[in-house]
């Protein structure tokens, strides 16, 4: 958290060579973050980035 609102950070970043997806949920269904159970898991926009509880990151070659 920063000043109250949710930051996301990885380490290692490695720019153009990965890309970056933050994904957000506002609760948890199983362990498998199966979406039967109410886990439904969207894009992070700067707009949305305080309705979640949950992140996780997605890394996909270009």
């Amino acid at each position: 958290m920063v000043d109250g609102v949710p930051k996301v950070t990885w380490s290692p970043d490695l720019g153009a060579e990965r890309v970056y997806r933050v994904l957000g949920a506002r609760g948890l269904g199983d362990a498998a973050g199966e979406t039967h159970r109410g886990t439904v898991w969207e894009v992070v926009t700067e707009e949305t980035k305080g309705d979640y509880r949950f992140f996780r990151v997605v890394v996909e070659m270009p």
